[in-house]
């Protein structure tokens, strides 16, 4: 299996070529743009899909190579629509897709309308997680009819996050985490301690309890109609099946919202879980997707990518402030 270091050397001498065919080619606006680890992910996305004999789309993540970011640009988000009609668009819709999944979630309406959408183009989805879909990304991955994992790779809670809005930026804060707070304020309703949540409690805005509670319950519907529909469809017991796995993902038990799920307790939990590692040359494939998807991520603007196997993408960018042109 490549790993980081290989796919960089890799990179790194593309690079190089490209930098030569820049000096050769100076008035090629193609070369202006191009980057090493673009042409790196690209040549591996084209290759897994003759592989697979599949589609393939990557939708990737820089939360991890960039934290502290404002988190509109990178959780699973409204605005990810745009990339997926883009990139869908250039698919074969009679080929089966593999969905490749790094994200630290986002919001549950965004999961909705892009798992819709997607299984609206597509009659058989693998979600494939290189490393970690957690959140409303593991709700995205069980609309899956098949998850693959590495050993590695890991799965999450899925207890809503809320953003709340501070003197220091948004803040995502899991809806458990504040329904226990509001309970917690509650008992010491009853004490002289109840001054102490005062402060707390009035940073939080109105109505926020109502759409905690609103999001759990949607979060659990949405998880157990989707494995319902997709991964246990005709299976004896699906309903049950999928209220099982939703409440176990949805369950407060699990302590913090990022708790890695891995794929052990994943099947015990009932959920279909292949391992990456039985087809060597696909793992391959995947992971060296991955570390060129993570060298772009690290070391450019761009802080997520929807890109397909035919070379269609959607890139976000964000540009610190300090670096931003001065105003004029």
């Amino acid at each position: 299996m490549p790993s980081w270091g290989e796919i960089l050397t890799e990179i790194q001498a593309e690079q190089a070529r490209i930098d030569v065919s820049r000096q050769q080619n100076p008035q090629d606006p193609a070369l202006s743009r191009l980057l090493g680890a673009d042409v790196v992910r690209r040549k591996y996305l084209a290759e897994m899909a003759t592989h697979a004999g599949r589609n393939v789309i990557v939708y990737a993540s820089g939360w991890l190579q960039k934290p502290g970011l404002p988190a509109d640009h990178i959780i699973v988000h409204p605005s990810d629509m745009d990339g997926f009609m883009e990139v869908v668009k250039s698919c074969d819709k009679t080929r089966p897709l593999d969905f490749i999944l790094h994200s630290p979630g986002g919001s549950p309406e965004a999961a909705e309308h892009i798992v819709n959408y997607l299984r609206q183009k597509f009659s058989h989805i693998r979600v494939i997680v290189p490393n970690m879909a957690m959140s409303a990304a593991t709700m995205m991955a069980c609309a899956a009819d098949v998850i693959m994992l590495a050993r590695h790779s890991t799965l999450g809670p899925t207890d809503p996050q809320m953003t709340l809005r501070t003197n220091t930026g948004d803040r995502l804060i899991p809806a458990h985490a504040l329904k226990a707070d509001f309970e917690a304020a509650k008992i010491a309703a009853a004490s002289k301690a109840y001054m102490a949540w005062a402060p707390i409690l009035g940073q939080y805005p109105p109505g926020l309890l109502a759409q905690c509670t609103s999001a759990l319950k949607l979060t659990k519907l949405l998880m157990k109609n989707w494995l319902k529909t997709y991964m246990f469809k005709g299976e004896k017991n699906a309903a049950m099946k999928a209220a099982r796995i939703a409440k176990f993902f949805a369950d407060d038990k699990h302590f913090t919202h990022g708790r890695p799920l891995m794929g052990d307790q994943l099947r015990k939990a009932g959920l279909k879980v292949d391992d990456l590692e039985t087809d060597g040359k696909l793992q391959d494939l995947v992971m060296s997707v991955y570390h060129a998807t993570t060298h772009t991520l690290g070391g450019t603007f761009v802080v997520k990518i929807i890109e397909g196997h035919s070379g269609k993408g959607y890139f976000r960018q964000f540009v610190p402030p300090q670096m931003r042109p001065a105003a004029r």
